[in-house]
């Protein structure tokens, strides 16, 4: 969880300021597209996606895929995403192991014809014969969820009131607590890189004691008992 208060990066409107429920038009952002290649490349970057998942684009790709690739593009480096499914292993080996690294931007666990397991051989292989992987699967398993947050809240990076709650007791004393002055707190998921499971919380207008929750994606209210997934540890 993680106070709006004290954390710049996250936006919260409520419900009645969003543009859709004041019926005002959504801003069209247009997708962003792959620039050309460098003629004399420094080296080659790979990225890694798999297709479908709830991440994605109207073009197929995760939202910060092409803007990732362009930014590597703009260094002098060759970028371009390639996906990855295990039919096509041994196209996205040979693409990996021709780049002096790759970014993988693949949820765990999440897409069809997709053996995480097989995709973790392959990337763990290409870290030991020297190509960087960015992040490595033995790095997401360690940091890939959220109570990673809680670990490094100390650094200057990290929220010191950042909290891991594990049990629906733990969950009900901590966000009664941390809501008491009446603030808002973001509550996500253990684990989850797609968007979903975060949720805006706050004591319920008018209704001391209780406590409101709503997606933040979606921001449609909803009673917060009806959530009790959401504190489950992955």
């Amino acid at each position: 969880i993680k106070s709006s208060k004290k954390t710049k990066e996250f936006t919260i409107r409520t419900r009645d300021q969003s543009p859709s429920s004041l019926n005002l038009p959504m801003p069209k952002v247009p997708l962003p597209t792959l620039r050309s290649q460098p003629l004399h490349p420094k080296g080659k970057i790979t990225l890694i996606e798999c297709r479908g998942g709830s991440d994605k684009k109207a073009d197929g790709h995760r939202g910060d895929t092409i803007p990732i690739c362009n930014a590597i593009i703009d260094l002098g480096w060759e970028c371009k995403p390639i996906f990855y499914s295990d039919a096509e292993y041994d196209t996205v080996k040979a693409e990996i192991f021709s780049s002096k690294g790759y970014i993988c931007r693949v949820n765990p666990g999440k897409y069809e014809g997709v053996t995480q397991s097989k995709l973790d051989g392959l990337l763990n292989d290409a870290v030991k014969v020297g190509i960087k992987g960015m992040s490595s699967p033995e790095s997401m398993r360690k940091m890939g969820a959220k109570d990673a947050l809680v670990k490094i809240r100390d650094l200057r990076c990290g929220l010191p009131d950042t909290e891991a709650y594990y049990t629906m007791d733990e969950l009900k004393k901590g966000i009664s607590q941390t809501l008491a002055d009446g603030g808002i707190r973001v509550l996500k998921q253990n684990r989850g890189s797609q968007g979903e499971g975060i949720w805006v919380c706050k004591i319920k207008d008018g209704e001391r004691g209780k406590v409101g929750c709503f997606l933040a994606a979606r921001r449609n209210e909803q009673p917060f008992s009806s959530h009790r997934h959401i504190c489950s540890k992955a």
